[in-house]
């Protein structure tokens, strides 16, 4: 997330929260540290952030058509598979750091365009809902994820079971959600996802992103 992004995100935690709820970065430097802490309730809620840049494969491909004149590449392989893996890995790789710590709120925010943004939205909530289904027990299953790609929110899900570990109860939780919302621009399209929405809602939107691209 580069730093604007992060102090978008942190004014808009400061003025549903106030700022002084804000709490920067504590510790030493070398220590794997969130963003800020927000003082909410009575609780300390991490927020994290966890940027994907595009891999080694792809910058080669564009490095090397550039070099050539090209403004474009076309890949000979269908690596869609190899990308949604490497969303699941930072994702869970960041899940483990935060909740070392404790607990708290991911914001993911993917700057290539693979995998499609449908298909990163359906991984993640099925990470944050079905969070045993990726090796991640219920006690460290994360407490929300936020989902932006290319400077717009796509969706907040929270897991239900973190949340009532958490004593995060129903008003703070979309209070929380609303701040994460108001951190970027939504959709045109109205696209929203959030874990209230069935599989047959859920569904349906993925099918209104799709349709988009």
């Amino acid at each position: 997330m580069s730093a604007e992004e992060e102090l978008l995100l942190a004014r808009s935690f400061a003025l549903e929260f106030g700022k002084n709820a804000i709490v920067g970065p504590q510790g030493n430097i070398s220590q794997t540290r969130p963003e800020f802490v927000v003082l909410a309730n009575g609780l300390m809620i991490a927020i994290e952030a966890k940027g994907l840049l595009d891999s080694e494969y792809t910058r080669g491909h564009w490095l090397a058509a550039q070099l050539v004149g090209h403004n474009y590449w076309v890949s000979p392989l269908d690596t869609t598979d190899q990308d949604l893996k490497r969303v699941e890995n930072a994702i869970k790789k960041k899940i483990q750091q935060i909740s070392a710590a404790g607990f708290g709120i991911i914001v993911f925010t993917q700057y290539t365009a693979w995998p499609p943004a449908d298909m990163t939205a359906d991984l993640i909530r099925r990470m944050v809902l079905e969070p045993s289904t990726y090796g991640i027990d219920d006690p460290h299953a994360v407490l929300a994820i936020g989902y932006v790609h290319d400077r717009l929110i796509q969706g907040v899900w929270f897991n239900p079971h973190a949340a009532e570990r958490c004593c995060i109860e129903p008003a703070l939780r979309e209070r929380l959600r609303k701040a994460l919302k108001d951190s970027f621009y939504p959709r045109p399209d109205g696209v929203f996802f959030d874990e209230a929405m069935d599989e047959e809602s859920h569904r349906a939107m993925l099918d209104k992103m799709h349709d988009r691209h």
